[in-house]
């Protein structure tokens, strides 16, 4: 330790003389509380001015929020806070300055996972023109892989005859809500199984099947998909693979069932992945909640019974998210904060 606030400040304008290093004044305030408020100006002055002319980096790190002098003299100014959201501490850098710089977005979540920090972007839309080559994760441990090592590293993948709940607050895009079952659906499907999808409110079933057929390829595409689309077909080429059945509230019905033995014998291995929507069948059926929730208790059972793999989505508000989250194997909660989107 220095003895004294002079050597402290002689060593670090050493320093900053001999080369051009990344300085660290950690817990500045402590140093500057000893200097009065004229020679703390001065002193703060002439760090600055002997860091740029040497062309070094100093990085005052302070306790206080409150605004200083120094404020006004560095090149940038960055807050850090921490607080908990859902039981879970949610990190957050501020951007108060940054000279010469246009700040796109004034607050970055971070994350200290690894002992090294990294910073996060604000959600955008995704671009669904690209498409990229998708490797094939395999089964693993009893589990079905979500087509993504990241998800399968986090979650542990999803248990034959699981279902996986993925909770939104209404803030979340829907693109973000939906690209989570994506990896898994291109996944299923290049490995010779077969998928069932129940889009979310908002997401075009044309657009889905335009993406998927692009990544799948045709065979795959028209073998394993059925999508559900209740409105006008503007293109012939998914003429095969749109439905419109009224499913949602009888399991039993000839023509669903008729569809899913199709699918089902079209799988690799006779199993098939269930992605819906529950705020598609509360839409329609919203004063028949105890049909749905029965509904719902009889599709699990029979994923359980087939192992099959099934996604519900499900709004933050919806009356039946605690129905479908106790009898899932696999819950996720995705809200907003600060334009990011946290699961």
């Amino acid at each position: 330790r220095l003895s004294s606030i002079e050597n402290f400040l002689n060593e670090v304008l050493k320093k900053i003389r001999v080369n051009s290093p990344v300085i660290v004044l950690d817990s500045w305030d402590a140093y500057a509380k000893e200097m009065d408020e004229r020679d703390r100006l001065k002193t703060e002055k002439t760090i600055v001015s002997i860091a740029t002319v040497s062309k070094s980096r100093v990085i005052f790190v302070s306790e206080e929020t409150r605004q200083t002098t120094l404020d006004y003299l560095v090149d940038g100014v960055v807050e850090l806070s921490a607080e908990s959201v859902d039981s879970r501490l949610f990190r957050a850098g501020y951007l108060r300055k940054l000279r010469g710089l246009n700040i796109r977005f004034h607050v970055r979540p971070y994350t200290l996972v690894g002992a090294m920090i990294r910073g996060f972007d604000v959600y955008e839309e995704p671009d669904y023109t690209y498409v990229r080559r998708i490797e094939v994760l395999p089964d693993f441990d009893g589990k079905y892989s979500f087509g993504s090592h990241t998800l399968d590293e986090k979650l542990g993948g999803l248990p034959y005859g699981a279902t996986m709940t993925v909770e939104y607050t209404p803030d979340v895009p829907i693109t973000a809500v939906a690209g989570l079952s994506q990896p898994m659906i291109v996944n299923f499907v290049l490995m010779g199984r077969s998928v069932v999808i129940v889009p979310l409110p908002g997401v075009s079933p044309e657009i889905i099947a335009k993406w998927l057929l692009n990544v799948v390829g045709e065979e795959a595409f028209t073998q394993h998909m059925a999508i559900y689309h209740d409105g006008e077909i503007t293109s012939t080429n998914f003429k095969e693979i749109f439905f419109n059945l009224d499913d949602d509230m009888d399991d039993s019905a000839e023509e669903f069932n008729q569809l899913t033995a199709k699918l089902r014998k079209s799988s690799v291995d006779g199993r098939v992945l269930f992605v819906r929507s529950l705020s598609v069948i509360e839409n329609k059926h919203f004063d028949e909640l105890n049909r749905l929730a029965a509904l719902v208790s009889r599709r699990i059972s029979s994923a359980q019974n087939l192992f099959d793999a099934q996604f519900y989505f499900v709004e933050s508000n919806s009356p039946l998210k605690p129905k479908v989250v106790s009898m899932s194997q696999r819950h996720l909660k995705l809200s907003v904060r600060n334009g990011g989107v946290l699961a």
